[in-house]
């Protein structure tokens, strides 16, 4: 048995399909052409070009995605800087506010003039059910004597603003004559004094003069009319 291929299509000699089905079975002989095959198989058929330009494409693709993953650790990057620095300028700020703080603290307490209440007692508390031992003072005159009222400057790391003339007490002198009054600043373990104890000794010193004032008025309207003793 042999065959030949004649006009592009392949023939088998002696050979002749017959019975049921035999024309459809030469019909399908008939649809084999060689270029159709071929066809096929150029379709199928691996494509290095196009595998190349995939790979292309893909390595392309993988690229983009770095640099966009660059990008995106450069900006966060930048953020943690930009954060970061904001916590130094807060941190700075908050430490300047509290050095603030500290120095207006040492300020008020060496010899300045306080209007807070001493640190033993709650602020401004006066209510009479507070208080024991309670005596009138008379030697308000003799006590403010004592006192040496001093004007002066503070040094700078003490002021913000040491070229300030102040007037007040030393705390040193101070606490000698006004013991109770006088006190140590644990932050710093300077010497302070509480300033708003004189109030009563000068209202009791004005009381006092105002009463020697008045004597004398009386014994010089007395005096030329022989009324006084």
């Amino acid at each position: 048995m042999r065959f030949a291929a004649a006009k592009n299509q392949i023939v088998f000699d002696g050979f002749k399909a017959s019975g049921a089905g035999g024309e459809s079975v030469g019909a399908a002989a008939g649809m084999s052409t060689m270029p159709s095959a071929y066809a096929s198989f150029r379709k199928n058929a691996w494509n290095p070009a196009a595998v190349a330009g995939a790979g292309v494409k893909g390595h392309t693709e993988l690229t983009n995605a770095i640099k966009r993953a660059r990008a995106g650790v450069q900006i966060s990057k930048d953020q943690a800087i930009a954060i970061k620095k904001k916590a130094q300028a807060e941190k700075e700020a908050y430490e300047a506010a509290g050095q603030a703080s500290k120095t207006s603290g040492i300020i008020s307490g060496i010899g300045g003039v306080i209007t807070a209440a001493a640190p033993f007692v709650l602020p401004f508390l006066s209510d009479e059910t507070t208080k024991n031992t309670v005596d009138t003072i008379d030697d308000a005159i003799s006590i403010l004597r004592n006192l040496r009222p001093v004007s002066f400057y503070y040094n700078k790391e003490y002021s913000l603003h040491p070229e300030l003339k102040h007037y007040g007490f030393i705390a040193q002198e101070y606490q000698k004559h006004m013991p109770d009054a006088t006190y140590t600043e644990k932050s710093t373990g300077k010497l302070c004094i509480d300033t708003s104890e004189l109030i009563a000794l000068l209202v009791g010193a004005i009381q006092t003069l105002e009463g020697r004032v008045r004597r004398l008025e009386v014994k010089s309207v007395l005096e030329p009319v022989g009324l006084t003793s």
